[in-house]
């Protein structure tokens, strides 16, 4: 499993080494923030539709079976 750690750590190096404190700023907030918008925007859907059959065969589809 991948943690964003490192990917955002790299991602800020990286764009520190190509433009300065900017580029480590813009990368760093492009690394995180479509995930970050994505769980806000997502998150509050799938709240409201629990119950659904759907929804729930969605969240419960990834998880490990055991």
């Amino acid at each position: 499993m991948m943690s964003p750690g490192p990917v955002v750590i790299t991602a800020t190096f990286v764009g520190y080494l190509v433009a300065g404190f900017w580029g480590s700023l813009i990368s760093t907030v492009g690394i995180f923030l479509p995930s970050f918008l994505l769980v806000l925007i997502v998150a509050p859907l799938l709240a409201r539709h629990r119950k659904n059959p759907n929804v729930q065969g969605f969240v419960k589809g990834p998880m490990r079976q055991q």
